[in-house]
Formats: structure tokens, sequence, C-alpha cells
């Protein structure tokens, strides 16, 4: 049977003048478990997100942004992924307040509520919650479950948010490709198999984009 780890990839931001994001006011998102429900969510919100604190020194939105776990691409970004038939993927469209309080539109969350149960919890490395031993609350090493997976065509599978702990997207080898032909900025793909830890990030990164 195929081994699916090597096939999937986490996505992080890159960058060191990419600005941390966070919910403009008091947006009722902030507070809510929306993005991370299994449902599409109203495409009409539009919500804004402002630049956080520390300071970053000519700070510049990349095409791949984060607040939190979570993804906020440009329309470049978002065109390019257009290009491929994804299931249960939305963009939900916010505005980007800078330090200068000049707004910045045409960016978008990425909502996965394409929530597939395939971790093998046996053989990945986990931290549960002291109130719910069985509940995954971080991943230290996630190791996929081949034989769930090996049901689901390749096409219904190319971007996964964990139902385990569904903070944890990851990506098919087919869709990294894809979005690296655009050469986007603030994008590394860290291969899923490689990925002990946060050290070892950089490493993988680095094997991936000069062995590929």
């Amino acid at each position: 049977m195929k081994d699916y780890n090597q096939e999937y990839f986490f996505l992080r931001s890159r960058g060191a003048n990419i600005p941390v994001l966070e919910y403009g006011g008091s947006h009722p998102i902030a507070n809510s478990h929306l993005l991370l429900s299994k449902d599409a969510i109203d495409n009409k919100l539009i919500i804004p997100l402002i630049y956080s604190k520390p300071f970053v020194k000519n700070a510049q939105l990349a095409d791949v942004n984060f607040i939190g776990f979570h993804e906020v691409i440009s329309e470049r970004f978002k065109e390019h992924l257009d290009k491929i038939k994804l299931e249960n993927i939305q963009f939900v469209p916010v505005t980007i307040q800078d330090y200068d309080n000049e707004i910045h539109k045409r960016y978008y969350l990425l909502h996965v509520h394409h929530v597939i149960r395939c971790a093998d919890l046996g053989k990945s490395k986990w931290r549960s919650s002291s109130l719910y031993p069985d509940e995954v609350v971080s991943f230290k090493k996630l190791v996929l479950d081949n034989e769930v997976l090996d049901k689901i065509p390749e096409e219904n599978r190319l971007i996964i948010a964990l139902e385990e702990q569904n903070l944890y997207h990851i990506y098919h080898r087919t869709i990294v490709d894809h979005i690296l032909q655009s050469h986007p900025t603030g994008v590394a793909f860290y291969p899923l198999a490689g990925c002990i830890n946060r050290e070892s990030f950089e490493d993988e990164f680095l094997d991936y984009i000069i062995t590929d």
C-alpha cells in the first residue's frame, strides 16, 4: 500500500517582513468556531483584519499570510488555486488595515471545511487535554492512516483539514507543485514525513526544494 505520509505537506509562512495579523475590533468570528466548522460559512461576510503587534519593520503582505493557524491569501494566490477543482474549500473575503491605517483589499481567509479523520493516532505523537484525554490538542509528529486515505480518490483530498485537530491543514503534492509554479511569496511547504518537530521544518523544506 502507498505511504501517503510521503505525499502531504504543511504550509507555513516564510519571510522576515510578513506582518502577523489579528482580527480587527470585536468581529464575532474572532471568538467563534466558524472557521473550524465542517460547513461553509456566510460568503457575504467581509472580515476586518489588522496588523498585529509587535511592530514589524518594513512590513509587507505576501501571497500567503497567517492569522493564528489560518491562511490569509492574496487574490493572485486564490486565482491560481481556482484553476484546480478543490472540494469544500471556501475563500472568505477580508480587509487588512496596516500600521498606517491603509486598508488592503482582495485578500481571503482560506476556510478548509473538507474535514477527514485520517490520522493514525497509534503511530502519531500528540498531546491531549487534561479534561479530555482522548482529544488531540496538538501533534508533535503526525502520521496519516494509509488505509483511510487509500479509499478516497486523490481529487477529493488535495487539501484536508484533519478531523482529529482541524487547525491542521495538509496539502497533497499535486497541489503543492501547482502552487509553486506561480512562485508565490511568503510560502514554505514542509514534507509531512520529515516534520518531527518545529526545527525539522527548515531542513525538510530545503531538501524538497533542492531535490525536486
